[in-house]
């Protein structure tokens, strides 16, 4: 399969199904020794879910639901009522199934989706998944740390106390009491149904799906390949398998060419041409490194697990571990200059650079701090640092920290922070958290209007442009300062960890399971084939196909719309945007030169209102 997996279910030891995101399913019935594709078409699949050999649903961005009764050889479209993103679908029955998905949103059937009731949260949280034993009685985990509980088919739901406000994203059951719920490096556990212990982890770890075959016998799978296994009923888990894919935590480039990329494991990575190519470096140290800052090509910084500093003067060719006087995971570092630098870490750790040597500041939290920012002001140094339950420190000479004056209206882990001059800053964390500051950060207001994700990352190059970047590929744009987010198109389904810009058009983005973006400048070359007024969209198959450097791709469009074409590889990275702009109605062709492409596999993306549509091809050179 040349796309992201979404799912793989099991029927039994030999009937099973693979889901991609492109609408592929492929089907086996010999136990996964042969598989048979099959196309869903239309526009992108999250999550399936399969009753039995014949019966299955299937879900995706935009309210989309679609039904098979042959065991997925063809697919009917259902009517949702809802255009919000739709994650994980599950049915107890032929008749009874529910769906949830972004801004709280639940969705009952009980006819087997000839029609969806919306029975939604109040509350806009992101829900990640859904699990029911019978017609009444069900769970739904989400982010903030969220567990809910119905008793009667999800007329009601009610909040269960779980003790974190970690993203979840998983849940079992083995029995109607004993459960099993997987989220952001934490399993959480229960023996009764309502009140839950946990399991942490200190890797960075997104644990994405659980599964039990009998009480005490488990696994849970996530990013970077994880694999954990259980059989203790979760008292404790160990590897079993790491799969190919790093987990990149910061990036940080000093031109449109030069940057350098650091994750778990040690890894750093460095590229002189923009992101085409990554080489690794030698970072003399197995610890999990957690950002990296760097003054010009060659003077930078590395900071990481168990108080690691590394510290390079030959652009990264050989770090030298430097003692930081902590052994506490360092989560954050900034320098204003080569003899001004701070980082700060787990227990409320702050740390002073002064050219010399590392040596600690007095903190005025112990909660752990994830990211740190500071700038050269009016009167001296003024910075900035946020962390878990809300917490946001603050120093206005750059030696003293102090709270801010005024409450900080959450108490979700914020994640990162950063300031466009003295008064003007954003912080952002789980859940949602979107936080703006037009007073130097002493009075914190909380814009509900921007996002239901979590955003992990907060950067802005000028006092009017930024971006946020988070979970679900989620990466928005703002001109105007903040007032307005617009979203881009990542291709990416997992986390963003961090995401660095040079320039307007110029910036990069990692996160987890290898994952490296950069933008795609956008070059249109569009030709309106006729004055005819279609009266659908569409995007037809690209001809010739296979082709040899370049390929003719026809639309067309209804109504005066914006309209995105994108291609994209077979790991989801976009390679090259043909359209992005607002056309009026008619039929239209546009030419992909592929001459700085390998040949391959590629899918052409076609976005405009509520149509979303993907055709595959094949480049032969």
């Amino acid at each position: 399969m040349d796309e992201h997996i979404m799912k793989v279910q099991f029927y039994d030891a030999e009937l099973g199904w693979i889901v991609g995101v492109c609408g592929t399913v492929l089907k086996t019935t010999d136990g996964g020794a042969t598989w048979v594709p099959y196309s869903i078409g239309g526009s992108a699949i999250y999550s399936a879910y399969f009753l039995d050999d014949h019966s299955g649903w299937a879900i995706g961005p935009l309210g989309r639901i679609v039904f098979t009764e042959d065991g997925g050889e063809s697919w009917t479209e259902q009517t949702s009522s809802t255009t919000e993103l739709l994650r994980t679908v599950y049915f107890v029955s032929a008749t009874h199934g529910w769906i949830v998905g972004l801004d709280g949103k639940i969705l009952r059937t009980i006819n087997g989706g000839t029609n969806w009731d919306n029975i939604s949260l109040a509350t806009p949280l992101d829900l990640r998944a859904v699990y029911f034993f019978d017609e009444n009685n069900g769970y739904l985990v989400g982010g903030g740390g969220k567990i809910f509980k119905t008793t009667n088919g999800g007329d009601t739901w009610d909040e269960l106390v779980t003790g974190t406000d970690r993203d979840l994203w998983s849940i079992e059951f083995t029995s109607p009491t004993e459960g099993w719920v997987t989220g952001n490096d934490i399993i959480l556990h229960t023996t009764d149904g309502f009140t839950w212990s946990s399991y942490l982890f200190n890797e960075n770890l997104i644990l994405e799906s659980i599964d039990f075959t009998t009480s005490a016998t488990g696994w849970t799978v996530g990013s970077n390949g994880v694999i954990l296994k259980t059989d203790d009923t979760g008292m404790n888990w160990l590897h079993q398998d790491r799969g190919l894919g790093t987990t990149f935590t910061s990036t940080y480039f000093t031109s449109a060419s030069i940057g350098w990329t650091v994750g778990i494991e040690g890894k750093i990575l460095h590229t002189e041409d923009g992101g085409s190519h990554w080489e690794e470096q030698t970072s003399a140290t197995e610890n999990s490194l957690y950002s990296v800052h760097f003054e010009d090509d060659y003077y930078g910084w590395v900071s990481g697990d168990g108080g690691t500093i590394l510290k390079t003067e030959t652009g990264g060719t050989s770090w030298i571990p430097v003692s930081s006087g902590t052994g506490q995971p360092l989560e954050a570092l900034y320098f204003t200059d080569p003899s001004n630098g701070w980082a700060v870490g787990w227990s409320g750790t702050v740390l002073r650079y002064d050219g010399t040597s590392w040596s600690p500041q007095i903190s005025v939290t112990t909660e752990p701090l994830y990211s740190v920012f500071i700038m050269t002001g009016t009167s001296g140094f003024k910075g900035w640092a946020v962390g878990d339950n809300g917490t946001i420190i603050m120093t206005d000479d750059g030696t003293t920290w102090r709270l801010p004056t005024g409450p900080v209206p959450t108490t979700m882990r914020l994640k990162s922070v950063v300031f466009t001059d003295e008064l003007h800053g954003w912080a952002v964390g789980y859940n949602g958290v979107v936080l703006q500051s037009d007073d130097g950060g002493n009075t914190w207001v909380l814009r509900t209007d921007i996002t239901t994700s979590s955003p992990q990352s907060v950067f802005f190059l000028s006092p009017t442009e930024g971006w946020i970047a988070g979970m679900d590929g989620l990466i928005l744009q703002t001109n105007d300062g903040g007032l307005n987010w617009e979203k881009q198109y990542s291709q990416i389904y997992g986390p963003i960890n961090s995401i660095f810009f040079t320039s307007s058009t110029e910036g990069w983005a990692v996160g987890n399971a290898g994952t490296i973006i950069s933008t795609v400048p956008v070059v249109e070359k569009i030709t309106r084939e006729d004055t005819s007024n279609p009266k659908d969209y569409a995007l037809m198959m690209n001809y010739p196909n296979p082709f040899n450097q370049t390929t003719t791709i026809q639309f067309q469009i209804p109504r005066l719309s914006e309209v995105n074409i994108r291609i994209i590889d077979i790991n989801g990275r976009m390679i090259e945007s043909l359209v992005n702009k607002v056309i009026s109605d008619g039929n239209y062709s546009v030419i992909w030169n592929a001459a700085k492409v390998s040949s391959g596999i590629y899918f052409i993306r076609m976005e405009s209102g509520n149509f979303n549509t993907v055709r595959k091809c094949v480049l032969l050179k």
